[in-house]
C-alpha cells in the first residue's frame, strides 16, 4: 500500500525531529535561545518540520480513513477529529501548531521566539503523542 509507505516515512521523520526537539529542551534555555540566532534558527527548523510531518501524516490519514479533505492545514486536524481518531483538545493544540507553523514560514520576520519556547518546552509531547497514535493505527493495519 502507497499511503502506508509514505505514512512510515513521514512517521521516521517526524521521530528525528522529535528526538532533536528532546536534546534541545534539555540543553536550551529561554535566555539562550531569544538571544543567539543560531540557536534559534536550529530549534525553528526543528519545530516547523514536527508540526509539518504532523500535517503530512494527517493528510495521508485522511485520505486513508476516507475522511473530508481539508482546506487549510489547521482542518487537517479537524477533520482527523471529525473521524474520531483525535480528541477535541488534541485537535485544538494541532490546529494552533498548524496556525504557527504558517506564520512562521509565510511570516518570519514576525516570529515570537517566547512562542516557540513554549512551544518546546509544552507541546512537543502532544507531537508525540500523535505520532504514537498514527503508528499504533499502523500497527492495527488500518
Amino acid at each position: 500500500m502507497v499511503e502506508k509507505e509514505s505514512i512510515l516515512k513521514h512517521l521516521d521523520e517526524l521521530s528525528k525531529f522529535l528526538e532533536d526537539l528532546q536534546r534541545y529542551k534539555a540543553k536550551i534555555s529561554q535566555e539562550e535561545l531569544l538571544s543567539n540566532r543560531d540557536l534559534q534558527n536550529m530549534v525553528l527548523y526543528a519545530v516547523i518540520g514536527a508540526i509539518q510531518s504532523c500535517i503530512d501524516l494527517g493528510n495521508h490519514l485522511i485520505v486513508e480513513l476516507g475522511l473530508r479533505r481539508p482546506e487549510r492545514y489547521r482542518d487537517v486536524f479537524r477533520s482527523l477529529w471529525e473521524g474520531k481518531f483525535l480528541e477535541e483538545q488534541e485537535y485544538m493544540k494541532l490546529a494552533d501548531l498548524a496556525g504557527f507553523r504558517n506564520l512562521a514560514i509565510h511570516i518570519y520576520w514576525r516570529v515570537d521566539f517566547e512562542e516557540v519556547y513554549r512551544i518546546l518546552s509544552e507541546e512537543v509531547a502532544g507531537l508525540k503523542k500523535f505520532a504514537k497514535k498514527v503508528d499504533s493505527l499502523l500497527k492495527s493495519d488500518m
